[in-house]
């Protein structure tokens, strides 16, 4: 191999190294107003200029919010810390607000010869609790129905893939997820469906239920059926670790029509 070539060859590995996509950590954030947040890039090399952080929020272009370089100034609540020993590139963002919500990407580069490279996005959810909301009809329209539809609403969660179960007394089916839309601030919104037959409103009690994680799940509001009468039990907190004996979690009883067609 002449002399020529090795350098060739030497000058297609450095780009190659070059265009090693940046790593982005954590991969997702959930916090409340006011927190301060830190969102990492390791490039594992020195970005030359600096490295660009921008925000995407839903269905928006990619906004430009802060460049992290070796040195740093604050810009309003963003600010950047720079560590030389393993070239992370960190944004940080003090009293976070609603707005600021979305997916934040870092770009650099390794020499002003090579292309941007991103990394693969780190997701800011600033929102409230997660809720749950059975929905059932009105009592005049359930006694003339001959299959009664219930809808689970589950809002301010970040999966559109968490299990909805059921509980009702002395019937069981399974229920489908019709749709999950994603609000302004980045949050999933989940409806899940049952059908229960005529015969159920001899005597039921019906909870919709979602497991936020190994510790923590939400209940709706039981409503139960007896004797031609509908009941709700009274209204708690809708938000609290599981324990060995957990309570039951509620939430307002509502009912749009419009939602369970």
């Amino acid at each position: 191999m002449n002399i020529i070539s090795l350098c060739t060859l030497v000058n297609l590995l450095s780009v190659v190294v070059s265009q090693t996509a940046p790593l982005q950590n954590p991969a997702f954030q959930h916090v409340s107003v006011g927190s301060t947040v830190r969102m990492n890039c390791h490039t594992g090399w020195y970005a030359v200029g600096g490295v660009h952080w921008y925000k995407q929020k839903v269905r928006e272009n990619l906004q430009l919010v802060y460049m992290v370089r070796r040195i740093s100034y604050p810009a309003g609540r963003f600010s950047g810390e720079f560590n030389e020993t393993m070239n992370i590139y960190t944004l940080v963002i003090h009293n976070v607000q609603r707005n600021d919500s979305g997916l934040y990407y870092c770009a650099g580069r390794k020499s002003y010869l090579n292309p941007f490279k991103f990394g693969k996005g780190s997701r800011l959810l600033i929102a409230g609790s997660p809720t749950i909301v059975l929905l059932s009809p009105p009592p005049n329209e359930a006694f003339s129905m001959e299959t009664v539809p219930l809808m689970c609403l589950v809002s301010n969660v970040i999966s559109d893939t968490l299990p909805i179960h059921w509980n009702i007394s002395t019937w069981d089916s399974e229920s489908w997820t019709e749709s999950v839309t994603v609000d302004s601030a980045g949050a999933d919104n989940i409806r899940n469906h049952i059908i229960v037959p005529a015969g159920w409103k001899n005597s039921i009690v019906c909870t919709c239920s979602v497991e936020l994680n190994s510790t923590t799940s939400l209940v709706s509001e039981r409503v139960s059926y007896h004797r031609g009468n509908w009941n709700t039990a009274e209204k708690s907190t809708d938000f609290r670790p599981r324990d060995p004996k957990p309570e039951t979690l509620y939430a307002d009883l509502a009912f749009n029509e419009d939602l369970i067609r």
